[in-house]
């Protein structure tokens, strides 16, 4: 990473500002951060170059902001092309802004499902737009890492709005992942679990009590933890970025028609996807047990009260 000139939307918290911390650590040339709110996104830019000034590294990453909706093709035009005229090259894109609003199905209205669709995947493609032109033009391509979820490999309880909008990315980054190619432009796709960040605090807010016993199960990482596999699987040329053994096995049952990582990568998907079926029946049958279970003590409470 060390003199690479690299935007983070999203990059004004969450996800993307712990990433955008981790890459000054390894000596980014620059990092543009990009965001809706000028007031965190003023505070993470104070907070990065603050940072990038007491960095060991001999040299200190430039850091810019941008406010920026990321589903606004207008607004990331100018931003990217401001960037670009400041440093000259984008070697790498994280496209990590997105937003979230577990509920029940039938307490969404068609709004808040058009919302999701447009921040979190119509954003993921405005953002890929604005940036390919520029790395089409450079002789050393380009990276493109876009953050879906879990969420996006398997469809759990309140999440149905949410996750249609990650499972759309990871189609669109499986096309993309093969038209871009020749263009030395490689794809990953980061499917985290639950993170302690400000957006899984607000999410706590609504989500249902059936979606919040299901999510136990896989625990919740704190944000440096997926900065540093999201880097991690930069550097490797990684398709599936997993965080944690549950989403390493789910990457290997999900792995489907991804590009494969490695021999190794390759040979253990091939070995593990028809037993992690019979795992994933498994643990579906043990969801939908969890829901009849919250269901039955609301039946009983509803007839006490």
């Amino acid at each position: 990473m060390r003199g690479k000139n690299i935007i983070v939307t999203g990059g004004s918290s969450g996800i993307g500002l712990a990433t955008a911390e981790l890459l000054i650590k390894k000596g980014a040339g620059s990092i543009a951060i990009i965001a809706r709110n000028q007031e965190l996104l003023d505070k993470a830019k104070a907070q990065l170059e603050q940072l990038a000034a007491h960095s060991k590294n001999a040299t200190t990453t430039a850091v810019y902001a941008y406010s920026a909706d990321v589903s606004n093709e207008a607004a990331m035009n100018a931003a990217v092309e401001q960037y670009v005229k400041s440093v000259g090259t984008i070697d790498a894109v994280i496209a990590s802004a997105g937003v979230t609003n577990p509920d029940y199905f039938e307490n969404l209205p068609v709004s808040e499902f058009e919302r999701l669709m447009r921040i979190n995947y119509i954003g993921a493609v405005v953002t890929t737009k604005a940036v390919v032109p520029y790395m089409k033009k450079q002789a050393l391509g380009g990276r493109l890492i876009f953050i879906s979820s879990m969420a996006g490999l398997a469809g759990i309880f309140g999440y149905s709005a949410y996750s249609p909008t990650k499972y759309a990315i990871r189609g669109f980054a499986e096309v993309v992942a093969m038209e871009l190619k020749p263009y030395k432009i490689y794809v990953s796709v980061s499917n985290p679990p639950d993170v302690d960040t400000p957006m899984y605090a607000q999410e706590n807010k609504t989500k249902p009590l059936e979606c919040k016993l299901i999510s136990e199960g896989t625990g919740v990482f704190p944000a440096e933890r997926l900065a540093h596999d999201i880097v991690k699987g930069l550097e490797k040329y990684r398709f599936f970025i997993q965080t944690g053994f549950d989403g390493f096995m789910l990457g290997l049952l999900t792995a489907g028609f991804n590009p494969s990582a490695n021999l190794f990568t390759a040979v253990m998907e091939i070995l593990f996807m028809s037993p992690m079926r019979l795992v994933a029946i498994v643990t579906r049958f043990s969801y939908n047990q969890i829901v009849s279970k919250v269901r039955a003590e609301r039946a009983i409470k509803g007839k006490s009260s």
